[in-house]
């Protein structure tokens, strides 16, 4: 297993790559978890495929960023496109699974000529609707600490003030475990 980290815009990327032939990078859902759900299962397939693991930004042992601005759907697109040129990678098979599965989406429409083929499991062609529910809200403080419910609420302040795009807000609700 080779393991490293890949420059991105305001910080680095950890990955993990095995494996011998067509290049497929994973994308874990979330946001906010990592790649290790990965493991073992795709080390499997390591003799026909180049598997390329990767922690996104603010997750595992990737860069964090403590003010939040940079965790937006756009940049953890960015930040795919950085990991496929330090790999120097020209194609590869995209899979994404939950949220993953958004990314995957928003990458292959981005850069369509880096992708060989697209793998969506559990995914959606936008965020849950539930997300913005009554009923979601009033469930919300069962499913997480203390903790990521300030966070949330920090966030949704920050919005409220013009601090954060809607991109950004979303984004970071998700990764503070409103997900």
């Amino acid at each position: 297993l080779k393991k490293g980290y890949v420059d991105i815009k305001d910080g680095k990327l950890y990955y993990e790559e095995e494996g011998d032939g067509v290049p497929l990078v994973l994308i874990n859902g979330g946001p906010g978890c990592t790649h290790q759900g990965f493991h073992p299962y795709f080390s499997r397939i390591k003799n026909v495929a180049r598997i390329i693991y990767y922690d996104q930004r603010g997750t595992g042992k990737s860069s964090q960023d403590d003010t939040g601005k940079t965790y937006t759907i756009k940049q953890a697109v960015e930040d795919l496109e950085s990991l496929r040129k330090a790999l120097k990678i020209e194609k590869w098979a995209v899979l994404g699974w939950s949220y993953g599965g958004l990314l995957a989406q928003l990458y292959a429409l981005q850069y369509p000529e880096h992708v060989s083929g697209l793998i969506l499991g559990a995914s959606t062609h936008n965020l849950p609707e539930a997300i913005t529910t009554y009923e979601y809200e009033k469930r919300l403080p069962l499913l997480i600490s203390q903790k990521e419910q300030e966070a949330i609420e920090n966030i949704q302040k920050m919005a409220r003030e013009g601090k954060l795009t809607t991109a950004q807000v979303i984004y970071n609700k998700l990764i503070a475990g409103d997900w």
